[in-house]
């Protein structure tokens, strides 16, 4: 089965899809100039309403036009496309159909049959239907009895999500509301008269007050001067961190030097506090109220997810951000946020399921191969992360460990010593990196007789990692490899090189004997106790892996901002799925026209016999018929004449790839390990106010999750976080407040003004 018809400018080919488990089913393709553009299937929803949105949204057709091609009403597609542009395409396809309330039964009915079902709650549907039907002396059916015991009990018993109509009603009154709310005035509140407060106002308020450089600064210093409420109010905490490491510092590379627009350094810093309200993506900045994120950071608004995304676009064009993160790990060392004793490299592995072709990496977790990248992190022993390197999966592991050997020594640590899993084992590479860094790695290609073989009194050092109790030996190996590795790499030599390696094994807390596998670590440092590289070794399983875990669970560390292809002119080229679609949509018109050509041979064979208005009427029409597949025919012959057999993968995607989007990956990383950072200087204060360290992170999130006041008293900005009603967490929120307060802290933005914080003793009214 195949036909084609015409909607204005569109040409659709429809042809049977053979399956044979599955039933056959009819593709329709919809051609505009003669290029595909669209499919749908016939009497499939979800796809005829994708394939209406895309003709709408493209600019391709109207909305009569597009719902004209895939077979559905105006007034469907019109409610498709709102439906998605609120709530997503997954819910624009959605099939609210399902059991409805019985609409043909009076109140004074259902009340009946609701009275039934409370009384014999035992009953079947069908028992209260003959009761309700015997009362009433009318039909009752079970399938109404049914729905009525849905709508009426599961409603009140269970909490079910709203449905997609309910949904829009609500946004409906959402900005209804919001239309009342402009128009009102919002009080002031009374920072003089707060026992939390008032012994500090009157020093504030002696301070000279910030001066305004342009309108937009004006703007805000007056809205803060009135004071606001915020509901974010607690994530000011957040400039603890930011105001040692001189944020908007770092970022002066950026930085335009242009008034009256936004600057980079806001741009990332409403990155940073999206990321401390735990917003999964760039495009989830629209849930949030720009007028209540940007005082966060001293503007009127938060910038859109569509400014945040040309910004990045500009900033990744500069391709600063190497600098950038080397600023940052420099200024992390300086200040101590960062441990040099020792650093633990790891890759992590970030998924990538679009359509694109991706060198393909080993996910862990999954053990598959999958397209994706790979960030490799540098964290110290505590699992701060200092830097990190975002690459291809088709670069191997060591040249990186080269590289960040050679920044973390450009960052002034003589001899780092670097420890790093089995994917960065070579001999030869081991040879190189000795000569600038240490390394502890695990050793491989040991045999087990070979371990086996050390004596009980070999070991002489125990000590306890975690729940398990082990004992480390020491030897001296020269390792050597192979003559194929050698050759493979084109050298006549193999390489050698001497190293300690320590060997673990696990001792049983109860019984005193050795159980499990003995474990082979090597190294090059001859400095180190044997028992602190068996110590490093066994803490690169905890601490680095923890650190992905939590930084994935908080910040969604595996989103992409936007994805390229590095070294494009390497990759292959691909078949040109364009070609295949028009050669068989050709075919297609070839099979009709063939056909036309029959019925006109007939017709004409039926007037030569008998000559008759009506056989001539249908023979034009005929002739009209196969005029105009033949002129489809030809274009489609032309178009494909113009495309090439083969195409690169560039030319498969919509826009144009560049190694710039890999640097807005790169961006976002740095910023989530920022506000990682942010977040644990927050959870080393909190531990001199909180003793509970099973929870301490959770009431900390709990307490910078609050909302407030915030008012600009002189110079001073204060915070007033919302009463907290359990004692103990009070408490320790007012503590946190004093040690904050103590630090001196100023936020980062337009307006450096100093942030005093303090805990209401009683709840606040509206914040």
């Amino acid at each position: 089965m195949y036909s084609t018809r015409r909607v204005k400018d569109l040409l659709i080919i429809c042809q049977e899809e053979h399956r044979p488990l599955r039933g056959n089913r009819v593709q329709s393709r919809v051609f505009f100039r003669y290029v595909p553009v669209a499919y749908f299937y016939e009497n499939d929803l979800p796809s005829q309403k994708i394939a209406a949105i895309e003709l709408v949204e493209s600019d391709l057709a109207t909305l009569t036009d597009a719902a004209e091609v895939v077979g559905l009403h105006r007034n469907t597609v019109s409610q498709s496309i709102k439906t998605k542009q609120l709530l997503g395409i997954s819910s624009a396809i959605k099939d609210d159909r399902g059991r409805k309330e019985p609409i043909h039964y009076t109140a004074e009915i259902k009340a009946h049959i609701v009275s039934l079902l409370e009384n014999h709650p035992n009953w079947t549907d069908s028992e209260i239907a003959k009761q309700a039907a015997k009362d009433l002396k009318t039909r009752v059916s079970r399938q109404a009895v049914a729905r009525i015991r849905v709508s009426h009990f599961e409603a009140a018993n269970s909490l079910t999500p709203p449905s997609k109509s309910e949904l829009m009603e609500i946004e409906a009154m959402t900005r209804r509301m919001e239309e009342q709310v402009r128009q009102c005035v919002q009080m002031s509140f009374d920072f003089e008269n707060r026992p939390e407060l008032k012994d500090k106002v009157e020093k504030f308020a002696q301070e000279p007050a910030p001066e305004a450089t342009c309108a937009a600064e004006a703007k805000v210093l007056s809205q803060l001067q009135e004071g606001i409420a915020i509901p974010y109010a607690g994530l000011f905490f957040y400039h603890t961190f930011l105001s040692e490491l001189d944020f908007c510092e770092l970022l002066k590379e950026f930085e335009l030097g242009k008034t009256g627009q936004y600057q980079f350094s806001e741009i990332f810093l409403s990155l940073f506090f999206g990321l401390g309200l735990r917003l999964p993506s760039i495009e989830a900045h629209k849930l949030v109220n720009p007028s209540q994120l940007g005082p966060l950071f001293g503007m009127l608004r938060s910038p859109d997810p569509i400014t945040i995304r040309l910004w990045l676009d500009i900033m990744a064009e500069k391709n600063l951000v190497d600098s950038v993160i080397d600023k940052f790990a420099i200024k992390a060392l300086k200040m101590g946020a960062i441990d040099p004793e020792v650093f633990f490299i790891d890759g992590h592995f970030l998924p990538y399921y679009g359509l694109s072709l991706l060198a393909k990496g080993y996910h862990t977790v999954r053990r598959q191969l999958l397209k994706g990248n790979e960030i490799y992190v540098v964290s110290d022993i505590r699992k701060r992360p200092l830097m990190f390197i975002t690459e291809g999966c088709e670069i191997d592991f060591r040249p990186i460990i080269d590289r960040i050997a050679d920044r973390i020594i450009g960052y002034g640590v003589d001899r780092p010593l670097l420890v790093f899993d089995r994917g960065g084992y070579g001999i030869h590479f081991f040879t190189q990196l000795s000569v600038k860094a240490d390394f502890i790695t695990w050793g491989k290609y040991i045999r087990d007789d070979e371990l086996s073989s050390i004596p009980d009194k070999g070991f002489t050092v125990g000590f306890r990692f975690g729940d398990k109790c082990y004992e480390i030996s020491e030897v001296d190996k020269e390792v050597v490899e192979s003559a194929d590795t050698a050759n493979k790499e084109g050298r006549e030599q193999r390489s050698r090189m001497k190293v300690r390696m320590i060997v673990i094994r696990t001792i049983d807390d109860n019984t005193g004997e050795e159980v499990g596998k003995r474990l082979s670590v090597f190294t090059c440092n001859r400095d180190r106790e044997k028992w602190e590289i068996a110590y490093f070794m066994l803490n690169r399983w905890g601490k680095s892996e923890n650190f992905f875990k939590e930084i994935t669970a908080i910040f969604n560390f595996d989103y992409h901002p936007g994805y390229a292809i590095n070294e494009m002119e390497e990759q292959p080229l691909f078949d040109n799925p364009k070609v295949g679609i028009i050669r068989l949509a050709i075919k297609t018109l070839q099979k009709e026209i063939r056909i036309l050509e029959g019925e006109i041979a007939i017709l004409q064979l039926q007037y030569q016999k008998t000559p008759k208005k009506r056989i001539t009427s249908r023979l034009d029409k005929l002739e009209a018929k196969k005029r105009q597949k033949m002129e489809d025919k030809e274009g489609l012959e032309r178009k494909l004449e113009e495309l090439p057999a083969k195409v690169s993968l560039e030319s498969l995607l919509d826009r144009p790839m560049s190694q710039c989007e890999l640097e807005k990956k790169r961006l976002y990383d740095l910023m989530q390990i920022i506000a990682y950072h942010a977040r644990e200087r927050l959870v080393d204060e909190f531990r001199h106010c909180y003793n509970r360290g099973q929870d301490l992170k959770q009431i900390l999130d709990k307490i910078t999750n609050k909302g407030g006041y915030v008012r600009l008293i002189g110079n001073t900005l204060v915070i007033l976080l919302d009463w907290i009603e359990r004692r103990s967490h009070r408490e320790a929120a007012e503590r946190l407040c004093q040690r904050i307060n103590s630090l001196g802290v100023t936020m980062q933005g337009r307006l450096p003004v100093r942030l005093h914080f303090a805990i209401a003793h009683s709840p606040l009214i509206g914040a």
